[in-house]
Order: structure tokens, then C-alpha cells, then sequence
């Protein structure tokens, strides 16, 4: 009988340590497992958001870019993007200054506008539109400048003899057979005064001084 007891009391006594085994690896195993899904939940989620931010970034990036000057290659000429036929963004600020933009010698063919707009804190947006433009060859580029002038006593305007023309731009792409451009364009921060406003055909590999006179037109910002 004694070792019927004694039989009985090591088989409690290993059913007794199984399950506190049992235990043990339910209490110790179940949190690990929490810890490490929410560890590789939160990497997820860091992931998501960084993809997310550099994607908002690069659309706003391509959203602002074709609105501004860019040069052409290694310090060529800026680039004036004719956007037409889309129309033209809202502007920056306020209205400083228009001015129509007409053939030299008179005429109502071609026509233009031009209009500037305060950009805070010191720059100009310039928005240009034109109809009636001819079509040019491939060798050839329509060109924006800017000359300076001063206003008279009565009101009028000349040119500056002894200061050079400025070149904002070639337009890109050309003029179609349609004839029109749209361009919206910052101007380069030293661009700000009195000017007489060319648009310019010339060949694209001599744009050093304006060319043939397409439009033109005085302003004052």
C-alpha cells in the first residue's frame, strides 16, 4: 500500500509540474508575440507615411516648376514655357502693372497683353498672351527682352541710349500655326522699373541682341 501511495503522489507530482510548464509558456509567450506584431505594425505605418510625404512632395515640386525661368543646358538662354492652349494660372498677388502689346508701325495683327503681378517679398510674375503671331522655321526662335527707358515729364516714354537690352527668354515651344501664346513666368529680381517690352524673332544661334520686332509695348512696375 505504501507504494501505492508513493506511485500516486510522483505522478501528481508530474502532472502538477506539466502544468505550470504550460502556463508558463502560455504567460511568456503570448506578450512576446504582442510586442513583436506591434513592432512590425508601427515599421509598416512609419514606411506608408515617408512614401506618402515624398510623393506630396514631388507633386507639389511638378506642380510649381513650369511656371518659372529655367535655363537651357549649361548657361544658355532662360526658357519661357508657352503653356498655350491651357489657360493661364491665377496669379501670385496683386496687378502692378498691363500694358497692351502691338506691331511696330501700327495694325491690329499681331496683338498682345502683358501683365504683372507683386510676388512677396521682392519678386514679379509676368503673364503674356498673344495672337496673330506667325509661324517661324526651325532655326528660329520667338524671344522676350526687356529694354530700359525712362517716363517723361509729359507722360511719355524713351529709351535709356547708353543701357543695354536684357534678354528674359526664349519661348518654348514656338508658335503654331494657330498663332498664340500663353506664358506665366517670374522675372529675374533685377528686372523692375521702367522698360520697353520686344517680342523678337531671331535665329537661335545669335540671340545676343533682339531681333526682327514681332509685338511691343512700355512698362512701368
Amino acid at each position: 500500500m505504501a507504494d501505492y501511495y508513493d506511485r500516486l503522489e510522483v505522478q501528481l507530482a508530474a502532472l502538477t509540474e506539466r502544468g505550470a510548464h504550460r502556463r508558463r509558456r502560455h504567460v511568456l509567450g503570448l506578450p512576446v508575440f504582442r510586442i513583436l506584431t506591434e513592432r512590425v505594425a508601427l515599421a509598416a505605418s512609419a514606411l506608408i507615411v515617408a512614401a506618402v510625404a515624398a510623393l506630396v512632395l514631388a507633386a507639389g515640386a511638378s506642380h510649381r516648376a513650369p511656371r518659372h525661368v529655367r535655363a537651357v543646358g549649361g548657361g544658355g538662354p532662360a526658357v519661357l514655357r508657352n503653356i498655350y492652349p491651357a489657360p493661364l494660372p491665377p496669379p501670385s498677388g496683386r496687378l502692378v502693372c498691363d500694358s497692351p502689346m502691338t506691331a511696330p508701325g501700327g495694325g491690329t495683327t499681331p496683338s498682345g497683353e502683358a501683365g504683372f503681378y507683386a510676388v512677396p517679398p521682392t519678386r514679379t510674375e509676368m503673364f503674356l498672351t498673344a495672337r496673330g503671331l506667325r509661324p517661324i522655321g526651325a532655326g528660329d526662335v520667338y524671344a522676350v527682352w526687356v529694354l530700359p527707358a525712362v517716363q517723361t515729364a509729359s507722360g511719355g516714354y524713351q529709351l535709356q541710349s547708353s543701357a543695354p537690352p536684357e534678354l528674359v527668354g526664349v519661348i518654348v515651344p514656338s508658335v503654331g500655326t494657330d498663332g498664340r501664346l500663353r506664358v506665366a513666368t517670374l522675372l529675374p529680381p533685377k528686372v523692375n522699373g521702367v522698360y520697353k517690352l520686344l517680342i523678337t524673332i531671331q535665329p537661335h544661334s545669335s540671340i545676343r541682341v533682339p531681333g526682327a520686332i514681332a509685338l511691343q509695348g512700355f512698362i512701368n512696375f
